[in-house]
């Protein structure tokens, strides 16, 4: 149905092609989960089969689509939620394609009518798009898409900056699209937990090129070539990995916990672990009884909040979206004002937004870093050294000279972070600084945090990433109703919770009850086999 044949595109100005002779082949009714890591050109890929968003640059090759071509056969849904909005109402927002496309107007009405009765969003039509919350903004572009009956969805990450459960949310009514009206999906994601079962066929993208592909059920194999994607797996595979298991590989959280019950005894059991302690010492920065609302006549969305950052903690932050955490992030970091409570710090604050691209103001990465270096009162000479040994770390060498919109959306994460750093903050405000990210980037963001929290940088991390905050946080908290609840040890916050939570813990729980990352559950299980 689609098809891609040695598809090479090279954006103008690089030195080397974004995409190598690739060539898919997408049937009817296909979901393909396309995966890789970050800058490998899975969004390239993507914007040059949706020919509207296509990138400036040279392509060969070819992409087809049985033959015939218009826009309304492919919906596109991207990464923000945010991005995508155009309308004021959800009424206007769902019939704005349609319009765009032609539609004779009695069409349009009745395809709004038949896409709001099918999502669901009957009740939202007379609702402007502004007091959506995300998940519920990424839900309505989604239906915005289906309103002009596409044959093939193409998605960029939709769920990396939705919560857990907003997530859960709009996977159903995606597996819905594909199952019930047979639309075909290919959609690219770094956290596969919940996406990787809903796919018939599993795409690696490394450096431009189809590196592998499989069917989920044989991804054993693809591991043992590739050991490298583990991390980015779900965690009932590799949970099952790292116990050197057999027979057909768990992909869901229910199949995760019959191989445990069934391979393993199962009695309830407790990991001994070295508690992460909060760091003690004169807080870097203090929020106290904090309240802060965007209209005189709004709602609070803080409402009594109390925070505490000392040196070398790392706070994370979770909850919904909506629920407050980026307007607490500005809030510390002074870019909005509350209108009672106090704020005190003893020394610089910088916070890395949502957005990343809000940080850029140059033509390339390294202009910016410059600019950066200079407000500070950096000498010229200092500049280069500096740059290099961020760059390194953070594996951005070879995009010094590129501009900072031309990088995928994960080395524009890591980009903007560099910038951020170069400041040399006492304390680091982050706001979902994983997305975008693929496993390896992941865990290199987690090594120069602890680094960080070595050197006595205080940081809040604001996440939907609840693997993440589970590894590297030194304490949690949940975010609702304009306060922070049930503030502790990451252990003891993730072991209590039955939503917010990770796929690790509701996994292992059957015999342990404090594992809540992949490799404590399987850990504990070898030591249990060995009699420790």
């Amino acid at each position: 149905m689609l098809s891609v044949k040695n598809l090479t595109f090279t954006y103008n100005g690089a030195p080397e092609a974004a995409l190598q002779d690739v060539s898919l082949e997408l049937e009817a009714g296909d979901f393909v989960l396309l995966c890789g890591p970050s800058g490998c050109g899975k969004t390239t890929l993507l914007r040059l089969i949706k020919r509207e968003l296509a990138p400036y640059g040279q392509m060969q090759g070819s992409i087809t689509l049985e033959g015939i071509w218009d826009a309304g056969r492919v919906g596109f849904v991207m990464q923000n939620p945010e991005n995508q909005v155009v309308s004021e109402t959800v009424l206007q927002e769902l019939a704005f394609g349609a319009e765009n496309l032609g539609y004779p107007r009695d069409v349009i009405a009745r395809k709004v009518a038949e896409t709001a009765a099918y999502f669901g969003l009957e009740d939202w039509l007379c609702k402007e798009t502004a007091h959506l919350s995300g998940g519920e903004k990424q839900i309505l572009n989604l239906a915005a898409c289906m309103v002009c009956s596409p044959d093939v969805l193409l998605l960029d990450e939709p769920t990396a900056m939705l919560d857990p459960i907003a997530t859960t949310s709009f996977l159903s009514l995606l597996r819905k699209v594909n199952e019930e009206l047979g639309v075909t999906v290919l959609m690219t994601e770094h956290r596969l937990e919940e996406v990787l079962p809903m796919a018939n066929r599993l795409v690696l993208l490394e450096e431009g090129r189809v590196a592998a592909a499989s069917h989920p059920q044989d991804i054993g194999d693809l591991l043992c070539k590739r050991p490298t994607v583990l991390g980015s797996m779900p965690a009932s595979v590799q949970i099952h990995t790292l116990l050197s298991g057999s027979g057909e590989v768990p992909l869901t959280v229910r199949a995760g916990r019959k191989y445990l019950k069934e391979t393993y005894s199962c009695h309830p059991g407790h990991l001994d672990l070295p508690e992460r302690k909060v760091p003690e010492g004169t807080p870097l920065l203090e929020g106290k009884n904090l309240y802060f609302r965007y209209t005189k006549d709004g709602e609070d969305v803080l409402s009594g909040l109390s925070v505490t950052v000392r040196p070398g903690e790392c706070l994370g932050i979770v909850g919904g979206n909506g629920a407050g955490k980026s307007t607490l992030l500005k809030v510390l970091a002074g870019v909005s004002k509350p209108y009672s409570g106090k704020i005190r710090g003893v020394g610089t604050v910088s916070m890395l937004p949502q957005n990343p691209r809000l940080v850029f103001l140059a033509e390339t990465l390294r202009e910016d870093y410059h600019n950066m270096l200079n407000l500070m009162g950096i000498p010229k000479t200092e500049w280069e050294t500096r740059i290099g040994v961020l760059a390194a770390m953070l594996g951005l060498s070879h995009l010094l000279d590129r501009h900072p919109y031309d990088l995928s959306g994960g080395e524009q994460q890591k980009a903007a972070l560099g910038k951020v750093l170069l400041r040399e903050p006492q304390v680091l405000l982050l706001d979902e600084p994983t997305k975008g990210l693929d496993s390896e980037s992941r865990q290199i963001l987690g090594q120069i945090l602890k680094d960080l929290q070595g050197k006595g940088m205080g940081i809040v991390l604001v996440t939907h990433d609840l693997d993440f905050c589970s590894r590297y946080a030194t304490s949690c908290g949940l975010l609702s109703g304009g306060t922070l609840v049930g503030e502790g040890e990451p252990h003891g916050f993730f072991s209590k919770n039955r939503f917010y939570t990770t796929a690790a813990y509701r996994i292992g729980n059957v015999c342990c009850d404090n594992g809540i990352t992949p490799s404590e559950v399987a850990a504990f299980l070898q030591g249990r086999e060995a009699g420790i």
